[in-house]
């Protein structure tokens, strides 16, 4: 594995996670370790989802309404369900995740994190990463890098294919120079491979 492998070398990248990638100009493995965040943010608490304010990320607890249906549109999936915590309730879309409808179950209490946007009389949460309850406790002790996306991109997806990239190299192929680099303004590490997750003191 070299920096300029193409993308699709690395474990798990298709044909269409490849396309997406590239939307974002990622199209080598070097591509990808130079893909910077553009911040990094705080995993907070979940809050009611009868108190969620519009355009916000935010993160709720609760179970499935019922199970996502996909539908497919220009050969693109969209994915829908709804989540309640007892009082309130919000609408969830993914896009090009048809996975989800057989991994995720009901009655089993999930964490939901994303941006929420406004359809019709109700909240609608898009392309939300979702957690189990430990997975998300112990997130809410470090700071997430965040990255610029595309429709059907998720941080996830670029995290587990920084590892995968990591992994695959060796140290004098990445380059000491790039692993000290940080951002001038916040004192944070800019070379995503080490440092996909800072943990708060």
């Amino acid at each position: 594995m070299k920096l300029d492998s193409p993308l699709d070398s690395l474990k798990g990248i298709g044909e269409k996670t490849k396309h997406l990638f590239e939307t974002v100009g990622i199209q080598t493995v070097g591509d990808l370790l130079s893909y910077y965040p553009r911040a990094y943010e705080r995993y907070e608490e979940p809050v009611p989802m009868q108190d969620l304010p519009q355009e916000e990320v935010v993160t709720v607890r609760g179970t499935l309404v019922s199970l996502p249906v996909n539908r497919y549109y220009g050969g693109k999936c969209i994915s829908t369900t709804s989540c309640s915590d007892g009082v309130g309730e919000v609408l969830l879309t993914w896009y090009n995740m048809p996975y989800l409808k057989n991994s995720l179950r009901m009655q089993v209490p999930y964490i939901f994190r994303g941006k929420t946007k406004r359809k019709g009389k109700r909240l609608l949460i898009e392309q939300a990463a979702v957690f189990q309850e430990e997975q998300y406790k112990a997130l809410t002790t470090t700071l997430q890098p965040v990255y610029s996306l595309t429709k059907g991109m998720t941080v996830r997806m670029v995290q587990k294919a920084v590892k995968q990239a990591l992994a695959a190299l060796s140290l004098s192929e990445i380059g000491t120079d790039r692993k000290q680099s940080s951002d001038e303004k916040t004192g944070l590490p800019v070379w995503p491979p080490l440092w996909t997750t800072c943990r708060r003191k």
